[in-house]
């Protein structure tokens, strides 16, 4: 973190690696995103992992509304926590950790606790990685992490007193 401090000008960041069965990824803390938010006050983009377990985070939550006031879009990555699940058993059943209840959640205590008036224009929630192995070298969780992946986008709605809007982005709507 303490190289990035050096980038006062940075404007897009992405600290975002892809799970897997070898590693636990590293999360950032509430600290570290404040740290971000200090160091880089020009910020209009990030993308960073985060862990949620039964809930969201709330002093990830409170770190990112507290702070970049230039930010125009936050992408979340959710962890499936794959290293953990899948020690044991490499073919172990992964849990869904978003689903559209949970996107409306965040998207509501998110904008609750935004506290200045802000350029943010979209949140991506995203779990699991799909699409990124080659067949004949793909991890035995790969139908798990398929079956369980989604993304939502969340951005401030423009009617007036009606917060925000969410789109789940793995529903495809027929056009009549």
């Amino acid at each position: 973190m303490g190289a990035v401090g050096y980038h006062s000008n940075l404007q897009r960041l992405i600290l975002h690696s892809v799970e897997n069965d070898k590693k636990e990824r590293k999360i950032l803390d509430a600290d570290d995103i404040m740290y971000l938010d200090e160091q880089c006050p020009k910020l209009q983009f990030l993308e960073i992992d985060i862990r949620r377990k039964d809930e969201w985070p709330e002093e990830i939550i409170d770190a990112l509304t507290e702070g970049f006031d230039n930010l125009r879009q936050l992408r979340l990555h959710v962890g499936l926590e794959i290293y953990e699940k899948t020690r044991a058993n490499p073919r172990a059943k992964l849990e869904p950790t978003l689903n559209l209840v949970s996107a409306h959640e965040f998207g509501q205590t998110f904008f609750r606790q935004r506290k200045s008036l802000t350029k943010l224009e979209l949140i991506a929630l995203k779990t699991g990685e799909k699409l990124r192995h080659y067949p004949e070298v793909a991890p035995d969780y790969t139908h798990e992490e398929n079956r369980v992946s989604r993304m939502f986008h969340i951005w401030p709605s423009q009617c007036l007193n009606s917060g925000f809007e969410i789109k789940d982005m793995d529903v495809e709507v027929d056009d009549f």
